[in-house]
């Protein structure tokens, strides 16, 4: 069994990371079946949950090539736009709130192909961040850029840092990816490593986004890439999240900043940017807004993805190092600190132990403790005091992790036998 250890930081709802398929999701296996015959020039929205096989002929996914026999699946909340030099004739199934829409025109904005060709010219290694508000394609231009520089040989590296859509890694981490070929979707990348941040949004974390951030950005430095590409979350509006894009741009130190709105959105945020140069990108006419509905069930499956055939695990505490929103654990306190500790509070925790920094207190059912009653437990210790209810660790998201550091994926804390 490998040693390493884990870091905990979310309080993951049990409906979210429940194994079990939900009632709707059982319901959502097929809901009907239908052949299209694409032509060049127009373009075929595919809304998941579905899947699309090419029968005949060949379609294109944002730069990636489906050929006869081939399928993809597009994942609930998203969108797939399919194109075809010639014809293709496909069949797609669609699940419950699947739908397919047939538009004239492509929805690959000109600007799109502009910033992929000034990447492509860049000389390298180069590294590009796009900026843009919530649903407003950046995954869909991270994915078409990726796919344009793999298709002229270059190595790519993918960084997500969207906590709460997260394609590269589980939700709430900021991911780090590489793709050696084009991929139908970003969750295709091979996950090299990802930095636990431990919530859906920045807003609630944002010292913590910000280090994790350079900490990801230091081991994609080390993954040897031609281009690295950082899509970032939409949190635009306001002041604090123009000064977080700010710290955000600083740390990433992007030689290329894509900007991508539908109208002024990002005004907030570039006028933090100090003069830097931020290439304008146009948000596709065809973009859909989703609810926030779809965006939890796009998370869900995500966690469901990294979860699926978990299995309950029981590790010695001396084989793991905590880090993260548990107190650091220590040794059983003697009896004489536990007196000490039952004299102030007037009862005996359910477990007391304490290491040189603090002194950690497990509370049982229906104790209670006050802001007053810690205070003189600091003074009559002489050192911090923690408190905990037994059963506040149940649930809790962890990150697992190598003796080297590396990221080796999730799991759900169900106990802390004290």
């Amino acid at each position: 069994m490998q040693r390493g250890g884990f870091e905990s930081f979310y309080k993951a709802p049990d409906k979210s990371l429940s194994l079990r398929p939900t009632v709707k999701q059982k319901n959502s296996e097929v809901q009907k079946l239908d052949k299209y015959l694409l032509k060049s020039g127009k373009t075929l929205l595919v809304d998941g949950p579905a899947t699309v096989t090419v029968l005949k002929g060949q379609a294109n996914i944002l730069g990636f090539v489906l050929k006869p026999e081939s399928r993809v699946v597009v994942q609930v909340g998203r969108r797939a736009p399919i194109t075809t030099d010639k014809k293709a004739l496909l069949e797609i199934r669609l699940g419950e709130g699947g739908s397919v829409d047939e538009v004239e025109e492509s929805t690959i904005p000109e600007s799109w192909e502009e910033a992929a060709e000034r990447i492509i010219e860049s000389e390298k290694p180069v590294r590009v961040i796009v900026l843009g508000g919530v649903d407003s394609g950046k995954t869909s231009l991270c994915t078409y850029l990726a796919n344009r520089a793999a298709l002229q040989g270059s190595k790519v590296g993918i960084i997500d840092a969207d906590l709460g859509q997260s394609d590269v890694g589980p939700p709430t981490t900021i991911g780090l990816g590489r793709i050696k070929a084009p991929v139908s979707d970003l969750t295709k990348a091979e996950v090299v490593d990802a930095y636990l941040v431990g919530y859906t949004s920045p807003g609630r974390a944002l010292d913590k986004v910000l280090e994790g951030m350079r900490i990801i950005i230091e081991k994609a430095e080390k993954l040897d890439v031609d281009v690295l590409i950082i899509n970032t979350d939409g949190w635009v509006d306001g002041a604090e999240a123009a000064d977080y894009k700010r710290r955000l741009v600083d740390i990433a130190k992007p030689d290329i900043i894509l900007g991508i709105e539908r109208e002024d959105e990002l005004s907030d945020v570039l006028k933090t940017l100090n003069g830097k140069q931020v290439m304008h990108i146009d948000a596709p006419p065809t973009i859909k807004r989703r609810d926030r509905e779809k965006r939890r069930l796009h998370r869900e499956l995500s966690y469901r993805r990294y979860l699926e055939g978990a299995k309950v695990q029981s590790y010695p505490i001396s084989w793991v190092k905590l880090q993260g929103c548990l107190p650091e654990l220590g040794l059983p306190a003697t009896e004489e600190r536990v007196s000490i500790v039952s004299e102030v509070l007037g009862f005996t925790p359910y477990h007391c132990e304490e290491n040189p920094r603090h002194m950690l207190i497990v509370l049982g059912k229906n104790q209670e403790i006050t802001d007053e009653a810690i205070k003189k437990l600091e003074e009559a210790l002489e050192k911090d005091v923690k408190v905990l209810r037994k059963g506040d660790e149940r649930g809790v998201l962890v990150s697992l992790h190598g003796d080297d550091g590396r990221f080796l994926g999730i799991g759900v804390l169900r106990d802390i036998d004290f």
